[in-house]
């Protein structure tokens, strides 16, 4: 059974490697006015390996928010549910449940590969590749030139998704 925990960033583990513009702009959106859901992680050598949820990440490193609510979970077969998230969507949950599943093993080969120490380290690195990664400020005016982010949302990219 998984139970919400805090953490900082230099206790999780990166478990997912790169990100997706898109998605990252989505995330920054809802996370403007809606509370993001606690990122699901399990335990490995005293640290949390994060399985889900890297763009919510960035977005709490980006905003520098700090301690972070996590989701540990003991098992593979435990999930993020109702009983715990009163609210929230069971699809949106069931997605989370399967992204767990799927990653439970992988990504801690990932976070082997990536060969840092912890999050923070991780995302030192997304910076020097992705300059537009400085700050919250410099990552939404970089989407929103790229017509990926404005604050309604919509997009030239979702334009083109939608018809």
């Amino acid at each position: 059974m998984g139970h919400t925990i805090e953490a900082n960033f230099e206790d999780i583990l990166p478990g997912e490697d790169d990100f997706d513009e898109l998605h990252l702009a989505r995330v920054i959106q809802f996370a403007e006015t809606n509370e993001l859901l606690p990122i699901p992680v399990r335990e490995l050598n005293g640290k949390y390996l994060h399985l889900d949820g890297r763009h919510s990440l960035m977005y709490h490193y980006l905003a520098e928010k700090e301690p972070l609510k996590l989701f540990l979970l003991d098992e593979q077969s435990d999930g993020m549910h109702n009983h715990n998230f009163p609210g929230i969507e069971t699809r949106l949950l069931m997605e989370r449940n399967k992204n767990i599943r799927g990653r439970w093993y992988s990504a801690e080969y990932i976070f082997q590969r990536l060969n840092v120490q912890n999050y923070i380290e991780h995302f030192e690195n997304l910076k020097q590749k992705y300059s537009f990664l400085k700050d919250l400020k410099t990552c939404k005016e970089y989407l929103a030139n790229k017509k990926i982010y404005r604050g309604d949302f919509i997009t030239d990219h979702l334009d083109a998704l939608l018809n």
